[in-house]
C-alpha cells in the first residue's frame, strides 16, 4: 500500500521511472534529468517480482534490481524464473556481488570473483542482461574497488552516499552515485515529499563543501533499521526523486530485515 502510494504520487506529479542504467546513458549523454528517478531494490528477494514488479507495471515504471548471484533461487530470493520475467519486463539486473560480504572488509584478492565473477554469472544465466549497475553492499566501497568495477565494464555504482545525482556529479564520480533509503516510518506521504526535497539540498550543501546540516524537524533523514519494526513481505518499499536532480533508491522488501545477513546501520546524514 505504502509502495503504491509512492507511485502514485510519482507519476501525478510528472516524474518519469526509469532504470539506473537508463539515467546513468541520461547523464553520459548531457540529456536531462528533469523529473527523472531511477529506481532500484537490492538483494533480490522474491518479492520484487510478486509485488513490486506488478506495481511497476502498473504505473508504466522501470528499476534496477541489484541481485546476490550465490542466493538466486533459494528461500526467499526470485529464481531464474522470475528473473527472466523481470527482464523481460524492461527491468534491469544489476549486481549486489557473490556474497554480500563488505567489500572493503575482504582480502583484495577476491574482488575479482566478487565484482567480476557475478557479472559473469549474471550475464551467462541470463543472455538478456547486460550487467552495467553495482550496488555497493552495505555502501561500503574504496579506490581499489572501482578500479575493479571499471575494469570489469560497469558503468556506475550505488553507495549508501544521501542525494540526488547531476551530470557534473556522475561525470566525475560514476561510481560513488547517491542513494535514499525510504522505508513505512508511518508518517504518510508528507514525510515522503519532504524527503524528496531533504535530498536534493543535501547534494547541494555536500557540493558547497559542508558535510553536516540541520535537516528539517526530524534530525536524521535515515537511521539504524533496528528503529524500524518490520513485519511481513512487502512491507518496507520507498522511491524518491527530486525534479532538479536524481535520486537513486534503494527499497527493501525482505520478509523481515532481521533475516537479512550483515544487518545493522547503513548510514546516517548526521
Amino acid at each position: 500500500e505504502v509502495f503504491e502510494k509512492h507511485l502514485q504520487y510519482l507519476q501525478n506529479n510528472g516524474y518519469k521511472m526509469v532504470t539506473v542504467e537508463d539515467l546513468g546513458q541520461r547523464l553520459r549523454q548531457g540529456q536531462s534529468v528533469d523529473h527523472y528517478v531511477a529506481l532500484s531494490f537490492d538483494d533480490g528477494y522474491k518479492d520484487n517480482y510478486t509485488t513490486a514488479l506488478p506495481l511497476l507495471q502498473k504505473y508504466n515504471a522501470k528499476a534496477t534490481f541489484l541481485v546476490i548471484t550465490n542466493r538466486i533461487g533459494k528461500d526467499i530470493y526470485m529464481n531464474e524464473a522470475e528473473i527472466n520475467k523481470m527482464l523481460d519486463a524492461g527491468m534491469e539486473i544489476g549486481s549486489h556481488t557473490c556474497s554480500h560480504n563488505i567489500l572493503t572488509d575482504i582480502d583484495p584478492k577476491y574482488l575479482t570473483w566478487e565484482i567480476g565473477s557475478s557479472q559473469f554469472i549474471i550475464e551467462q544465466r541470463f543472455p538478456k542482461a547486460k550487467v552495467r549497475t553495482l550496488a555497493y553492499p552495505n555502501g561500503s566501497y574504496n579506490d581499489a574497488i572501482i578500479d575493479k568495477l571499471k575494469e570489469y565494464g560497469y558503468n556506475q555504482a550505488l553507495t549508501g552516499h544521501t542525494g540526488s545525482n547531476d551530470a557534473k556529479l556522475y561525470k566525475s564520480e560514476p561510481m560513488k552515485m547517491n542513494r535514499i533509503i525510504i522505508m513505512d516510518d508511518g508518517k504518510g506521504s508528507e514525510a515522503f515529499k519532504g524527503l524528496l526535497k531533504r535530498g536534493f539540498r543535501r547534494s547541494l550543501f555536500l557540493e558547497w563543501g559542508i558535510e553536516k546540516y540541520p535537516s528539517e524537524n526530524t534530525g536524521v533523514i535515515m537511521d539504524c533499521m533496528t528503529s524500524i519494526n518490520i513485519k511481513g513481505n512487502g512491507s518496507t518499499a520507498g522511491l524518491v526523486g527530486y525534479n532538479k536532480g536524481i535520486i537513486v533508491l534503494a527499497s527493501f522488501f525482505g520478509s523481515d530485515f532481521k533475516s537479512i545477513p550483515d544487518f545493522k546501520c547503513l548510514y546516517s546524514t548526521y
